[in-house]
């Protein structure tokens, strides 16, 4: 098992001691359920300029509402020097690879989470008064999503390959 496949299984063991806590339907037993492992690309793209600190949700979605070669995904993340996985907001390439506005630097770092359907992140925001945030949002998640086939009808890739548009 390399570096990657092991921070990953951390960040794994982290969300299920989580959604152990989760009473009902809620974001960690959606990660759990619907998430996936994500690797950061080896390279930056050109139009990429890193956002402010600890402001990923809003990073992450200033650059999918507007992009169509890029999708929001949100789960958590973890990097060596974290002493556990945070939650975190990313893109997420044609490639299924990570490019993260908000970390600089994330060759070492591993992701696990959903990658979501442009239209629904846009819609979200509106709804939201403009706040970022899918997971996060545990009122979104109660009031619109309590099903899990409910929140499966706006993950990008459901059921198919991140490459499908």
């Amino acid at each position: 098992m390399d570096m990657h496949e092991e921070l990953v299984e951390e960040i794994k063991r982290h969300v299920e001691e989580l959604a152990e806590l989760e009473r009902s339907f809620g974001p960690s037993i959606a990660v759990i359920r619907y998430g996936r492992a994500f690797r950061p690309t080896a390279k930056s793209p050109t139009w990429l300029r890193i956002g402010q600190a600890r402001d990923c949700f809003n990073n992450a979605t200033a650059y999918a509402a507007v992009r169509d070669d890029v999708w929001y995904a949100e789960g958590y993340a973890l990097e060596p020097e974290l002493l556990f996985p945070v939650q975190h907001a990313w893109l997420v390439d044609r490639d299924g690879q990570v490019i993260d506005p908000t970390w600089k630097d994330t060759r070492d770092h591993a992701y696990f989470g959903i990658a979501f359907k442009r239209d629904f992140v846009c819609e979200q925001l509106v709804k939201n008064g403009q706040n970022a945030g899918i997971l996060v949002n545990l009122n979104l998640l109660r009031r619109r999503h309590r099903d899990p086939v409910d929140l499966e009808s706006v993950i990008r890739g459901a059921a198919v390959t991140l490459r499908a548009a």
